[in-house]
């Protein structure tokens, strides 16, 4: 079973149980814990989509501390989440290794235009 398929199968089976404490402990923690590679496999979109389930899952039992504690502990950090996103100007701009090749490429281009007049 891939992680994709993992990720779905935990979560269409914690809507069978009906105790949400035990789901989360018994579904959630042990996918997390066992699984623990799994988002290096998985989309941004998926890990965002779990954690978007786990944060609903945990607010409409937010009266069982348990549950809500196991569905925070259950979530992708924001670190596992961006493991594999897409990369955004942004980030491509402020990241220290391509800003050197910008500006020698800005110098570069700066020279270039000094050189044609």
């Amino acid at each position: 079973m891939d992680a994709v398929s993992r990720l779905r199968y935990v979560i269409e089976n914690s809507a069978q149980t009906s105790a949400p404490d035990v789901t989360a402990k018994e579904w959630f923690l042990w996918y997390r814990q066992n699984y623990n590679q799994d988002y290096k496999l998985l989309s941004y979109t998926d890990k965002l989509q779990f954690n978007d389930f786990m944060a609903q899952f945990g607010n409409k039992y937010a009266a069982n501390v348990d549950t809500l504690q196991s569905c925070k502990a259950a979530m992708f950090t924001d670190s596992e989440i961006n493991f594999n996103a897409p990369k955004t100007a942004e980030a491509i701009l402020t990241n220290p290794s391509t800003q050197k090749y910008l500006i020698i490429g800005a110098i570069g281009l700066g020279l270039l235009l000094l050189l044609r007049k």
